[in-house]
C-alpha cells in the first residue's frame, strides 16, 4: 500500500502543539506570578464586599516601592487560646502610610499623615475611624524602615495596624489587582489622588 503525504495533518498537529505549550505556559506564569481569594470579611467594605473574589500579584512579582492606597494581602500569626496556640490569618488591608512617615489616627475623625488630614474617598463615614485606649498604634508614630501602616476601609470591623502596629515588608505576600468575581463587580483597582490634601516626596516616586 502506498502512503500519500498528507501535509495539512501535519500543520494541524503542530499548531495544536504550540497552542498546548502556550496554554501550559500561561497557566505556568498565572500560578507563578498571581494567586486569587474569595473574601469573607466585610473590613474591606465598600470597596471589597463580602463574597467577592479578588485576584492579586504575588510580592515577588512587584517592584520595590509600595504606594499609598494600594492594596495589600499579608499574614500574621495570631494568638487563638490562652495555651499560646496560634494560627495564620491572612487579611486585605490598604496602605495608608509609608515608610519614615509620621501616622496618627484622631478617633472619630481622620487619619494625619506628616500632620495633614488624608482624604480619604473610600470610607463611608469618617466618624468610623476609631481609635480610642483600646487600640495600641494610634499615634502619633513613625513608621518604620520597611514597614507600612495599613487601615481596612471599614475601620469599625477591621483588625489593621491600630491594633498590630506597621506591618513588615517580610509579611506581604500580594498586592491587590482586581476583583474578579462577580463579574457585575468584575473591575481593576486604582490607586486613590491623595494630591489634593497631602503631598511628599514618596507620593513623587
Amino acid at each position: 500500500m502506498t502512503l500519500k503525504p498528507n501535509r495539512i495533518v501535519v500543520y494541524v498537529l503542530l499548531a495544536s502543539l504550540i497552542l498546548i505549550f502556550l496554554c501550559v505556559g500561561l497557566v505556568y506564569l498565572v500560578l507563578k506570578y498571581t494567586e486569587g481569594f474569595n473574601v469573607v470579611t466585610k473590613s474591606m467594605e465598600p470597596t471589597i464586599l463580602y463574597g467577592d473574589t479578588v485576584l492579586s500579584k504575588k510580592i515577588n512579582a512587584i517592584k520595590p516601592g509600595l504606594k499609598r492606597g494600594e492594596l495589600i494581602v499579608f499574614m500574621i500569626d495570631e494568638i487563638i487560646d490562652k495555651t499560646g496556640q496560634t494560627e495564620t490569618n491572612i487579611y486585605v488591608r490598604r496602605i495608608v502610610g509609608l515608610p519614615g512617615e509620621k501616622i496618627e489616627v484622631k478617633h472619630q475623625k481622620g487619619i494625619f499623615v506628616n500632620n495633614k488630614e488624608l482624604n480619604e474617598t473610600y470610607i463611608q463615614d469618617a466618624m468610623s475611624n476609631l481609635c480610642d485606649e483600646t487600640y495600641d498604634y494610634c499615634g502619633p508614630l513613625e513608621v518604620p524602615e520597611n514597614h507600612y501602616y495599613v487601615l481596612g476601609d471599614n475601620r469599625e470591623m477591621a483588625t489593621d495596624s491600630r491594633k498590630i502596629g506597621p506591618v513588615g515588608v517580610e509579611l506581604i505576600r500580594s498586592k491587590l489587582v482586581s476583583v474578579s468575581w462577580p463579574a457585575s463587580r468584575s473591575r481593576v483597582f486604582q490607586i486613590p489622588d491623595y494630591s489634593s490634601r497631602i503631598e511628599n516626596k514618596n507620593d513623587q516616586n
